[in-house]
């Protein structure tokens, strides 16, 4: 799944996307988390204290997981 730049506005916006990218029987289940990759390398789980703005300007990857 890509999106180009200016597709998703908002985290709310991303989670739809998200779920719309999966069949319905996996989603939404409460112990699925988003964890993006940042431009350190680094692994960060999704979290409500993150911006978008700072979320799209070192995301580049995204992973849909239930560890963490």
């Amino acid at each position: 799944m890509k999106y180009a730049s200016g597709e998703l506005h908002s985290f709310d916006d991303l989670r739809t996307a998200v779920k719309g990218a999966f069949a319905p029987s996996l989603l939404p289940q409460p112990q699925l988390k988003l964890v993006y990759l940042d431009a350190e390398g680094d692994w960060m789980l999704l979290s409500k204290n993150d911006t978008w703005s700072t979320f799209c300007a070192t995301a580049s990857k995204l992973l849909v997981t239930d560890r963490c």
